[in-house]
């Protein structure tokens, strides 16, 4: 084995190398935007380009100001982001490089120095199951043309980073970006949203997957280079545009039939583009070409002459109808499911290797098999999320049409009162309503959407449906009552003997109480006996009968909220809970006998769960990836990460990678069960300083005139209200808009605030504890993540900004009480991290990797300056 000096490249090294460059494109960018706004006339806006602290600045307009600094970030963004591309793939294929941490060459040489076998590491490669849920529309601000000239400028970028003389194209892209707008000005509908998440299904993500898989294998081939290497892991992209109404009022059962056929129908059609390739480019006659006897009988077969004068075009015709009559299945020929297309392409690959013409398999018939493999016939599953609300009110109208006793007072039933309730419904067929029952708008959208997803199931099968999400679940019988509506559109059925449901019913536990409170609800879900006979099913529709095992069942899954734990608890607590919820649910697992997969509801930013995603992963409990992994990708998030192949790229590979690497790599249980008290402590003591904050008489005022969130509440940001029900309390606010606030107003306070308290609480309480922490703190990932992710809040935050914002407040009185208390404490956290991690961020950062998650890099000389995103340490 070669030495380690041997192998020392790295990111960090490689960027700061760069750095010049960065430089030298962003100088040139904004030379052309400058030129631009000249060329338009407008001298003023052109002085702008790139000024600040300039005392005239006072007397320019503010909205043309904003505009030109705007785009003068953006350009900023997209050069750093280009060269960190090609930096991250210098150094992900540089045959002296270890690679960068997250990506597969980085995790499998770290795998084989600590021993791991090549069996283990391909067994656990090939088990992975990683799927991606993209939910959009919250949060995206920007123009959909913002975000295509966003694409087209950043392919330019790295054109003339290669030396290619494409100066006029970024003329005419800057003057596109300047002359576009770069906000929406009306809200956007959800199909608006759905059709722009389209471009990522259609332009991005297929060619990512087929890199990705290359990714792989090369990296594979690098570390291992006497071993074939296994399959990738599976991945699988799922929505929420148009299927999440939680607080949504415009997502009705009929948009989320439209988004089912929509998603079908873009599947579909892009084989269809395959299928018209090869009609196209393979026009075999049989006087040149014999035609295979494979191929013959098929035709026949079909009612079609086998001794056609061109067989192969007839083939491909009629795989073209038949495709065409399949997004309907109302004309025959038509495909019932994938695997029908399948059997036919079978048969044009038998046909090709009996003429020997392997080439054309690969040219032709592969890239359809990948396509079908990852987009099959619905592009993406549709998640269907409510709350638990809505479900109960839904329930208590039909109980009282179909005069349940005390039906009014069923939200106040014992826990066992209404679970034994529900079991008994489920064990008749009885309906609850007859056919001229009048319900609610309300009611009758409830049932409506499981009566859109049977006829989806009945139609179509259950590839595009995904899990019916139950946020706010407070108890077992939440996630029950789902079964009773399923029951009343026919959605249940017998199987062996044994009622089952088509659909998968998942819980959100969101706030600290919630998250605790999980461990007793799943056990008392999990053992009820329709819902290991639905895993059961789920996984093998065909029998249940000997569902007795683990890996014979669809794993549960648990989705888990990230924003508002940190809007309930603070940034320590949250995690910390979130954490320990975790570790709880496997041992729960383990004793029910039912595999648990986790669905990490993350945002874009530290307060909402996010960080980089490699620490991200590596953080999670080891067990905690077994069955696989879920994840939401939210917002704006997605343009900044996937907004071309090559984002898409490095973002899918840390995420398989990372899955399917991570949990192989050293336990740290030990340091686990050692740091529990401590971890504790901090979270009491954090999580009172918190509270006390956000409780104290006059913080909603505070809030209200200190941070944009009534700019924020009344933008077109999205298409969902920012609050839940309407109501102005901070416990209806969204998770999302209270973060965006304080974001921008520099305070960052879901970030970091408490964090000060609690470290100081222990270092007061137990020293000893504080100084074990300080010495583990490297060594074990979750908490490292935690440390780092609050030191970049903390380290983002401008005091000069906080305290212009704070001066917006009216009240003296309050403005000083509450501006006191969070500075002390932004102090205090900067004070304490700093002791832990033992320096000061700015002090680590000529060894750090040099660009965030997002990813939107931040070289290090823009890390310097104090409003500029903290870093991804190495």
């Amino acid at each position: 084995m070669e030495t380690e000096k041997n192998r020392t490249i790295s990111f960090a090294t490689r960027m700061r190398e760069n750095l010049p460059e960065v430089d030298r494109i962003r100088n040139v960018m904004l030379e052309a935007f400058s030129e631009v706004l000249s060329s338009l006339g407008d001298k003023e806006a052109a002085s702008l380009v790139n000024t600040f602290g300039d005392d005239r600045l006072k007397s320019v307009d503010p909205g043309k100001f904003a505009q030109v600094q705007s785009i003068c970030f953006q350009i900023q963004n997209l050069v750093e982001n280009a060269i960190s591309l090609k930096v991250t793939q210098k150094v992900n294929t540089d045959i002296e490089s270890v690679g960068e941490s997250g990506f597969w060459l980085n995790y499998l040489h770290r795998l084989r120095l600590q021993g791991c076998s090549t069996e283990t590491i391909a067994s656990r490669v090939e088990s992975s199951f990683i799927e991606v849920v993209f939910t959009k529309h919250p949060t995206e601000a920007k123009r959909w043309i913002i975000l295509h000239l966003h694409r087209r400028l950043s392919s330019l970028i790295l054109k003339l980073s290669s030396g290619e003389n494409v100066y006029e194209e970024i003329l005419e892209h800057l003057e596109r970006l300047w002359r576009s707008g770069e906000l929406f000005t009306n809200k956007p509908t959800v199909a608006q949203e759905r059709r722009n998440l389209d471009y990522y299904f259609q332009e991005v993500f297929p060619k990512a997957r087929r890199a990705l898989d290359q990714n792989f294998r090369t990296a594979w081939t690098q570390i291992f280079p006497n071993t074939p290497p296994p399959f990738t892991p599976f991945l699988r992209i799922s929505t929420w545009v148009g299927g999440d109404r939680d607080g949504h009022p415009l997502v009705t059962s009929e948009v989320t039939g439209e988004t089912l056929r929509d998603l079908r129908k873009l599947a579909i059609q892009e084989l269809l583009k395959f299928i018209e390739i090869l009609k196209k480019e393979i026009r075999f006659h049989r006087q040149s070409q014999p035609t295979p006897s494979v191929l013959a009988e098929w035709l026949e077969q079909k009612g079609l002459p086998g001794d056609s004068d061109e067989p192969w075009g007839l083939a491909f015709d009629t795989i073209e109808k038949s495709l065409q009559n399949t997004l309907h299945q109302n004309a025959e020929p038509y495909y019932t499911n994938k695997d029908a297309l399948v059997e036919d392409l079978k048969v044009l690959e038998r046909a090709f290797e009996s003429i020997h013409a392997e080439r054309l398999i690969r040219r032709h018939l592969t890239p359809i098999y990948n396509q079908l493999s990852f987009y099959g016939f619905h592009t993406a599953r549709l998640d269907i999320r409510q709350n638990s609300q809505s479900y109960q009110d839904a329930l208590v109208e039909i109980l009282q049409h179909a005069e349940i006793p005390d039906a009014d007072n069923f939200p106040n039933w014992p826990e066992e009162e209404k679970l034994s309730f529900i079991q008994k419904e489920l064990s008749n067929n009885r309906p609850f309503l007859l056919p001229q029952a009048q319900l609610s708008e309300k009611t009758q959208e409830v049932l409506e959407t499981f009566r859109t997803v049977k006829h989806h199931l009945d139609t179509f099968g259950s590839e595009g449906i995904g899990d019916f999400i139950v946020s706010m679940t407070r108890s077992a019988s939440d996630l029950m009552v789902l079964n009773l509506f399923c029951k009343e559109v026919g959605l249940l059925r017998q199987n062996d003997g044994k009622t089952v449901n088509q659909i998968h019913i998942v819980p959100l536990f969101e706030t600290m109480a919630d998250l605790e409170a999980s461990i007793d609800i799943m056990e008392r879900y999990t053992a009820l006996p329709i819902v290991k006979n639905t895993l059961a099913y789920l996984k093998s529709p065909s029998s249940i009968s000997s569902a007795d095992t683990p890996k014979k069942l669809l794993p549960q899954t648990i989705m888990l909220g990230y924003s508002d734990s940190n809007k309930d608890c603070g940034i320590w607590a949250s995690q910390w809970t979130v954490y320990n919820t975790q570790k709880r649910l496997l041992e729960l697992s383990k004793k029910v006998g039912l595999p648990f997969r986790f669905f990490h509801g993350r945002g874009g930013t530290v307060g909402r769960g996010s960080g980089p995603m490699h620490r991200f992963i590596e953080a999670l409990p080891q067990s905690g990836l077994e069955h696989g992994f879920r994840i939401t990708e939210q917002g704006e998030v997605i343009a900044q990460k996937y907004n071309s192949v090559e984002n898409a790229i490095n973002n899918f590979e840390q995420l398989v990678a990372g899955v399917s690497c991570a949990n192989l790599l050293s336990t740290h249980e030990p340091i686990i069960e050692r740091s529990t008290p401590a971890m504790m402590l901090v979270r009491d003591s954090s999580l009172a300083a918190y509270r006390t904050l956000i409780e104290a008489q006059g913080f909603l005022k505070f809030y209200r005139q200190a941070t944009p969130i009534d700019v924020i509440e009344l933008s077109k940001i999205g298409s969902r209200p920012s609050r839940r029900t309407g109501t102005a309390t901070l416990d209806d606010l969204r998770a999302i808009p209270w973060v965006f606030s304080w974001n921008q107003s520099r305070f960052y306070l879901p970030g970091w605030f408490g964090i000060g308290s609690g470290l100081q609480a222990l270092q007061k309480q137990t020293p000893e504890e504080f100084d074990y922490l300080r010495s583990i703190w490297k060594e074990w990932p979750f908490l490292r993540y935690l440390l780092y992710n609050a030191e970049s809040t903390v380290a983002s935050c401008s005091v000069d900004i906080i305290r212009q914002y704070a001066g917006l407040v009216e009240s003296e009185s309050i403005r000083h009480y509450f501006l006191t208390a969070i500075l002390q404490e932004l102090e205090l956290s900067k004070h304490l991290l700093t002791q832990v991690l033992e320096s000061a961020l700015l002090s680590r950062s000529s060894t750090a990797s040099l660009h965030t998650e997002s990813p939107r890099p931040t070289t290090a000389r823009a890390a310097s300056t104090a409003n500029q995103p903290a870093h991804r340490m190495a």
